[in-house]
């Protein structure tokens, strides 16, 4: 999940459809949602990287933590 301003974007991994998805929402002042785009895409058996689009290496989530304290120190 990440977010910016008014809009929050979700990555999902739709098991039941075999399907990643993308959800973005934008919200008004009180919090409610006013607008939703999603987009979805089968999830392939294979990638060129050998990663699937879900897991992480231990670099990656280092580098993720990083980032994740980097944004709650501003």
């Amino acid at each position: 999940m990440i977010a910016d301003g008014d809009l929050v974007a979700v990555h999902s991994n739709y098991k039941t459809w075999n399907m990643a998805g993308v959800d973005i929402f934008r919200f008004n002042d009180d919090g409610k949602i006013i607008e939703h785009w999603d987009v979805l895409h089968q999830i392939s058996k294979t990638t060129a990287s050998g990663n699937d689009m879900f897991s992480s290496s231990p670099e990656m989530a280092d580098g993720l933590s990083k980032l994740d304290s980097r944004i709650a120190r501003d």
